[in-house]
């Protein structure tokens, strides 16, 4: 991989103390360049030599549609790194730090960090990497909120699926609408991803090639056994029942063929069904057998849980019992950016994790998308 990054300082006429100061870097595909003049970004295909500059790199819009630009920002300072470049905007109401990302040798990003200063402030919207006349037919290609806008030679698209990509004739931007005020002690991020690829009868798999590069975990096959439709189907099953399934599994695959399991994941029927995601009555030992049987086998558990409660009757049991542990509900469904909901939630995970040694999870159902809680430090179930 080869990166660049150069800074040139250019002395201003108007003072001997003020410096202007351009920074530019680049990897295989993409170079980079900021100029802290005016806080210009240049985003450049270094294969077509295609250039874009946004409009400006963010701004917010407040609930009274006031709008907040880049350019009302001061910036307070500017660091450079081996592949990237820090860049502190202030000013008396909000700070936000912007980051310029040289990815994996062929990808680019923007992270954004914004926070509110010395109180609790509302904004109805920010709008990142808003752009103009900068490509000939942008489109968003999908239709499920952030679906990656093609652009030219470019793909942009957000690293959350609650923020909304938007092409329209000559115009793109990346929004994301805040039900919740920006807090100065937990501030909100995002980030936006940029790749290129040569022809578009190879975007879809450069577009995949970019999502293996940035995933945590690279694709591989998880070959596991799932109980659903098996030992459980809206049903609860048994310790020995899965233990059962496992001798079987070890019979014909792992000690019968050598095909090695990830894991043994033990779907919906494992829990009590007070919505809580505490052990049901067959497991009032947790599962400590079945995670001896699985070592034994060199495999591990999976565990499935249902951020808005589950489906048919083992839900309506789960949601029946929100009332009574306080926990919030959108929908008739468990919702999952209710804060006492979510804090039982999150503990239970840990304890899975740590306690149970849980090595993976099958989140079905996440949670309400458009609908905020009253007194929810969450905007969203996402």
């Amino acid at each position: 991989m080869k990166k660049v990054l150069t800074l040139s300082l250019l002395a201003l006429c108007v003072s001997h103390s003020a410096v202007a100061a351009n920074y530019t870097f680049n990897n295989d595909n993409i170079a980079l360049s900021f100029d802290d003049t005016n806080s210009t970004i240049v985003l450049k295909d270094r294969r077509t030599n295609h250039p874009i500059t946004p409009q400006e790199l963010f701004f917010l819009t407040l609930p009274d549609e006031t709008k907040i630009h880049t350019a009302d920002f001061k910036i307070k300072h500017i660091k450079k790194q081996d592949n990237a470049i820090v860049i502190d905007f202030t000013r008396p109401d909000f700070n936000v730090t912007v980051q310029l990302n040289l990815v994996k040798g062929k990808y680019a990003s923007i992270d954004y960090t914004i926070a509110a200063v010395g109180q609790p402030r509302d904004v109805a919207k920010i709008t990142f990497f808003p752009t103009k006349k900068q490509f000939q037919a942008p489109y968003v290609d999908g239709a499920i909120t952030s679906s990656p806008i093609i652009a030219d030679s470019f793909f942009i698209l957000p690293n959350k699926p609650i923020v909304n990509t938007y092409a329209y004739e000559a115009t793109t931007n990346l929004n994301v609408e805040l039900k919740t005020p920006i807090q100065p002690e937990t501030p909100v991020s995002f980030t936006t991803w940029f790749g290129t690829f040569p022809e578009t009868s190879q975007l879809r798999r450069s577009v995949n090639q970019f999502i293996n590069a940035v995933r945590p975990r690279p694709y591989k096959p998880y070959l596991h056994y799932n109980s659903w439709m098996d030992i459980g189907f809206f049903t609860p099953y048994t310790e020995q029942d899965v233990l059962g399934r496992m001798d079987e599994w070890n019979k014909e695959f792992i000690s019968g063929r050598g095909v090695a399991l990830d894991a043994f994941l033990l779907d919906d029927g494992w829990d009590d069904l007070t919505g809580r995601w505490l052990f049901g009555p067959a497991f009032s030992n947790g599962f400590s057998k079945v995670r001896e049987k699985a070592d034994s086998l060199h495999s591990s558990v999976g565990l499935w849980l249902s951020p808005w409660g589950g489906y048919n009757k083992p839900r309506d049991v789960r949601v029946s019992h929100a009332k009574e542990y306080g926990f919030e509900t959108v929908d008739g469904k468990l919702a999952l950016s209710g804060a006492n909901y979510f804090k039982n939630f999150n503990e239970q995970i840990i304890n899975l994790i740590k306690n149970e040694h849980i090595t993976s999870f099958k989140l079905d159902g996440m949670g309400n998308a458009s609908s905020h809680i009253k007194g929810s430090p969450f905007r969203l179930g996402f």
